[in-house]
């Protein structure tokens, strides 16, 4: 079974028998921390990227991500955690704006 969620991320589930009832959860790819930041030019909100296999399970580290925005300026380039995640620290802008984030994995 294939699920395509909201984000565009699709994850591949085995073992589903038909005329059953299967509960799958969208895994948590992408945290924004806070959700909503001061327009002041300089407030900071943590970015955090965790690529997941079609199965849900983690990528790793080792990829190539890249985060972008809209808005905002970075205060430096992605990071590899090494345990799978990826963060980088968008400064807020000095005018209100919103900001859209965009992710690549290994160039998707």
């Amino acid at each position: 079974m294939d699920v395509r969620w909201p984000s565009g991320f699709v994850s591949h589930q085995t073992g589903v028998s038909a005329n059953a009832v299967f509960a799958v959860s969208e895994p948590a790819l992408l945290t924004v921390t806070p959700r909503v930041a001061p327009a002041d030019g300089k407030a900071t909100v943590a970015i955090v990227v965790k690529p997941a296999k079609g199965d849900g399970t983690p990528l790793g580290p080792g990829a190539a991500v890249t985060v972008s925005s809209t808005a905002g300026t970075w205060s430096g380039p992605v990071t590899d955690s090494g345990d799978g995640s990826y963060s980088r620290t968008l400064v807020a802008p000095a005018a209100a704006a919103l900001a859209g984030v965009a992710v690549s994995v290994n160039g998707t």
